[in-house]
């Protein structure tokens, strides 16, 4: 086997204009180059055709093709990730602004406690501003509601680390964590809403994206997970390629995922593998390459 260095792939592009120079194989030299385009794609590593020389000079020629069209790809969707980036960084301080001139005195947030979701509220540092604990967000429907250049509606403190509760449950976390679910909700709602997100919106994402973590100290907190917003983003791709771009759309999509025990993308790739093919790719390796 021979090592290539471009990323492997689960999908790829077959171009029909080979369709002639395949249907001129017969039916097992044409399972074997299917096989191997299948492996390659999968491995990143060009099969080996023994005698057959012809066989690998169509499958060097085609792979010349997946190499071209992954690269596309791969480009597309690093400028793609360099626009949604910036696009959130800029209506995030356009919405919220950088100054902290009007922030008021803070109060202590009353101690309790979230038994539901494990948090422990007791903690002195929670404290919010320019709002009281009954101005929280709502997540009962998709309704647009305008959210105002001021800090109402947002805990936060000057130190980006301090503990503060937020959204609807009053769930502890940070203002920098709190800051990634704000843009991560601003490029989702830009791209596939076309307007700014509301406080149902940043809830939602706040929803999907947070994991439950212990400090040193003991204390828990919500933090932002990358691998469950990769999927949440790739969940408003399918809405959108539905056109049913909403919060209900993607409720759906995660009832199902949920279902089939899928919390990241490696795990919905390796469902679809075995949906597609009735095996995993790991029986479908040993099975056709014993190993």
């Amino acid at each position: 086997m021979v090592n290539n260095k471009r990323k492997v792939t689960t999908t790829f592009i077959m171009d029909a204009k080979y369709y002639a120079q395949v249907q001129k194989l017969s039916a097992e030299r044409a399972a074997a180059l299917f096989n191997a385009i299948l492996f390659y794609n999968l491995t990143g590593e060009v099969p080996d055709f023994g005698d057959d020389l012809a066989l690998e000079m169509l499958f060097d020629v085609m792979r010349t093709d997946f190499d071209a069209n992954n690269e596309k790809y791969e480009q597309k969707m690093e400028e793609t990730a360099a626009a949604r980036s910036a696009a959130g960084t800029k209506g995030a301080e356009k919405r919220w602004g950088k100054s902290n001139n009007d922030s008021k005195n803070s109060k202590d947030s009353k101690n309790s406690k979230d038994s539901k979701n494990g948090y422990d509220m007791t903690c002195s540092d929670m404290r919010c501003n320019d709002i009281t604990c009954d101005d929280t967000m709502s997540s009962s429907s998709d309704d647009y509601e305008d959210i105002d250049n001021s800090a109402r509606g947002r805990c936060h403190r000057e130190d980006a680390e301090a503990i503060v509760p937020f959204g609807k449950d009053m769930i502890p976390s940070t203002q920098e964590e709190i800051r990634k679910v704000e843009d991560l909700a601003e490029r989702l709602c830009m791209e596939y809403k076309q307007k700014p997100p509301n406080k149902t919106d940043v809830q939602k994402v706040f929803d999907y994206v947070h994991v439950r973590t212990e400090l040193p100290n003991g204390e828990a907190v919500a933090t932002f997970d990358q691998q469950k917003a990769a999927l949440l983003e790739y969940a408003w791709e399918q809405a959108a390629a539905a056109e049913k771009a909403s919060w209900r759309y993607i409720d759906g999509i995660y009832r199902n995922w949920n279902g089939n025990g899928i919390d990241s993308l490696q795990k919905l790739e390796e469902h679809e593998f075995k949906r597609q093919h009735g095996m995993s790719q790991e029986a479908f390796m040993q099975k056709f390459y014993g190993g």
